[in-house]
């Protein structure tokens, strides 16, 4: 189980690498390509989006306000610059956290 879970990227990243995919189908289909992938990517942004609700609904009600729901998407937006530093500028050595006695 720990394992499966290690396998699925944090929601932000799964939603921003599912809009790529989606951009990148669109594109194939655009210059003569299958449907497929662009229909595929499609309904994993519908599962994620029905998932979250789902999920929401089940237990986050009591903790998460429905207008924080509504600035999801702004939340992805604000984490793309983090996820490209992070393929870009990987930090390579180890910072210490410095301790008070």
């Amino acid at each position: 189980m720990l394992a499966g879970d290690l396998l699925v990227p944090p929601l932000a990243m799964l939603v921003a690498l599912v809009l790529l995919a989606m951009a990148g189908s669109a594109l194939l289909l655009l210059f003569g390509g299958s449907a497929a992938p662009l229909i595929v990517s499609g309904a994993a942004l519908s599962a994620i989006a029905l998932g979250t609700i789902v999920a929401w609904i089940a237990e986050g009600r009591r903790t998460l306000p429905v207008g924080a729901l509504v600035k999801v998407p702004l939340y992805v937006l604000w984490k793309l610059p983090i996820y490209a530093r992070l393929l870009g500028r990987r930090q390579r050595q180890w910072v210490r956290t410095s301790r008070e006695d």
